[in-house]
C-alpha cells in the first residue's frame, strides 16, 4: 500500500510549511500472516483486504529524489527529509507529483520487491533490526510481534520446526488474545509430521 499523509496543523506549524505538504509512506501486508488483532479489524471491499498502513507488518517511507524538489527555501525551520513541500499557491504541484512518481517507480518498487518472496522476508526477520524510516513494523529482536510474524512466514515456506518455536513464543506471550485460537491452529499445523517427498 502507498499512503499519502498530509501534515496536521501542528506538524505544519513546526516545519513552517502548508498543511497540504505531505509524506509518502509504504506498507506491505502479507496475506499469509494473519492480522495479529483479528482479520475483522481489517477493512474489506469486494473480497479484497484494505489494511491501514499501521496494520502492515512491514512499513517504510519515501524521500524526495532531490533536495530541490522539497522546495526547502520555503521554510525557515527544520523540515523532515521525507516531506514533499507544496507552495501555498500550488504552483509546484506538477513537478512535485512527478518527483513522487519517480521515487515510487525507483526506490518504492525496490522496497516492495525485497518483500516479494517469503524466504527473503524470513531472512529479514532473522537478521535485521527495525530501521524507522526504512523498514519497520515487525517488532524488535526479540519481541512477541516479531515471533508472531516470523512463525507465520516460516510456516508459509514449510519450515515447521522454526514456525513452531516462534508461534509458541507468540502465544505464550499473551499479547494476542484476539487470535489465540488461530495461533493454536497454526501451532497444530506446524507440529504435524511432514509427509513423504512429493506429498502436499
Amino acid at each position: 500500500m502507498v499512503n499519502f499523509k498530509s501534515l496536521n496543523p501542528y506538524e505544519a506549524t513546526v516545519m513552517g510549511c502548508p498543511t497540504f505538504s505531505f509524506a509518502v509512506n509504504l506498507g506491505c501486508y502479507l496475506l499469509y500472516v494473519p492480522c495479529p488483532y483479528g482479520e475483522s479489524h481489517v477493512k474489506e471491499k469486494g473480497g479484497l483486504l484494505l489494511p491501514d498502513e499501521a496494520q502492515c507488518p512491514f512499513r517504510g517511507n519515501l524521500r524526495p529524489l532531490a533536495i530541490g524538489a522539497r522546495m526547502s527555501h520555503l521554510v525557515n525551520r527544520t523540515v523532515s527529509p521525507n516531506v514533499w513541500l507544496l507552495r501555498r499557491d500550488g504552483r509546484n504541484l506538477s513537478p512535485t507529483l512527478s518527483n513522487v512518481r519517480e521515487a515510487l517507480l525507483n526506490r518504492g518498487m525496490r522496497w516492495f520487491r525485497r518483500l516479494e518472496r517469503p524466504e527473503a522476508v524470513l531472512r529479514i526477520l532473522m537478521r535485521e533490526p527495525e530501521r524507522i524510516g526504512r523498514l519497520w513494523g515487525f517488532g524488535g529482536i526479540p519481541s512477541p510481534l516479531r515471533s508472531y510474524v516470523t512463525g507465520y512466514v516460516a510456516l508459509a515456506i514449510g519450515n515447521r520446526d522454526f514456525a513452531l518455536a516462534h508461534l509458541k513464543a507468540a502465544l505464550e506471550s499473551g499479547c494476542f488474545p484476539e487470535v489465540s485460537h488461530e495461533l493454536q491452529s497454526a501451532i497444530h499445523a506446524a507440529s504435524l509430521p511432514s509427509g513423504p517427498p512429493g506429498s502436499p
